[in-house]
């Protein structure tokens, strides 16, 4: 898993060990300093500014049930 602004805003995008099979996971994420996998549960973990706030949030590793994790500070 990776972040990438191939579409303008920088979402999660995932590849092969290979470098086959690339494709987009997330759409509206907004992805802020990286992103973490969950050793527990395999889940994405990435900061975001999504909604105007700097919040952790989390989906999972199909970008399915992107939801914030943490309610983050106001940006200025």
């Amino acid at each position: 898993f990776y972040s990438s602004r191939a579409t303008g805003k920088r979402e999660i995008w995932h590849i092969e060990a290979d470098g086959a099979n690339q494709r987009q996971v997330t759409s509206g994420a907004n992805v802020i300093y990286g992103l973490a996998v969950s050793p527990s549960d395999g889940s994405l973990i990435f900061p975001s500014n999504r909604g105007g706030k700097l919040s952790l949030w989390t989906a999972d590793t199909d970008g399915k049930n992107l939801r914030p994790i943490s309610d983050g500070a106001e940006q200025m």
